[in-house]
């Protein structure tokens, strides 16, 4: 599974990403386009992951309670390390 999630990670696409968390028993939600600025991936205890595709500075943004929903940057790391905990927690659970 984190190789997928990962590849979704790298390939910069929510959808993937809804995918390969959704197979490992993470409660997800995707909505927008493929591929389109509003493509995202709605995580359960986690909050809306989406990438943006901006010019002067791209990358993976949390919108989260968390967060005071505002929009958080992560990076590619950070991103994966902390989707990692999530299944590793959702494993624990079920």
């Amino acid at each position: 599974m984190t190789n997928a999630i990962n590849a979704a990670i790298a390939a910069h696409s929510a959808h993937d990403l809804d995918d390969a968390l959704a197979d490992a028993g993470v409660s997800t939600a995707r909505h927008g386009t493929t591929g389109a600025d509003d493509e995202a991936c709605d995580i359960d205890g986690y909050g809306t992951v989406f990438f943006h595709d901006i010019e002067q500075n791209p990358g993976w943004v949390v919108r989260a309670s968390y967060t005071d929903d505002c929009d958080h940057p992560v990076d590619d790391t950070e991103l994966a390390t902390e989707l990692a905990e999530i299944v590793a927690w959702t494993r624990q659970i079920s």
